[in-house]
């Protein structure tokens, strides 16, 4: 093999090495873009939702539910609640507190229920 050989057999090589070089880096800035949509998508704001969901999500946060269940019985809304002793009275937006048997009235949300 003369010199002229060897050249073009090196300047190949590196080029095999350098292109190869490029395609791994491509690859990977590709796939951490790939990603980073992913992980946006997953993140969703309140901006980017639809208005329908929107306001699907404000009317069940601010009407009433019209009962909750609980061991104890079931508890119905009620506009305006009767005075009970603080003892019977349970405000489940505590995590502290609970329902007991001798609960009257559940405070959740905001909102009064009543055992009938």
């Amino acid at each position: 093999m003369n010199k002229r050989h060897i050249k073009t057999i090196i300047i190949v090589f590196s080029l095999i090495v350098a292109s190869a070089g490029a395609i791994v880096i491509i690859n990977n800035l590709a796939n951490s873009k790939i990603t980073e949509q992913n992980e946006l998508i997953t993140q969703t704001d309140d901006d980017k939702l639809p208005e329908w969901k929107k306001e699907a999500l404000r009317k069940a946060n601010t009407r009433p539910a019209a009962r909750v269940a609980t061991e104890y019985g079931d508890f119905y809304y009620v506009p305006t609640p009767n005075p009970y002793p603080r003892e019977q009275v349970v405000n489940l937006d505590n995590d502290y507190e609970s329902v007991t048997s001798e609960t009257k009235q559940v405070i959740l949300n905001g909102f009064y229920y009543e055992k009938n």
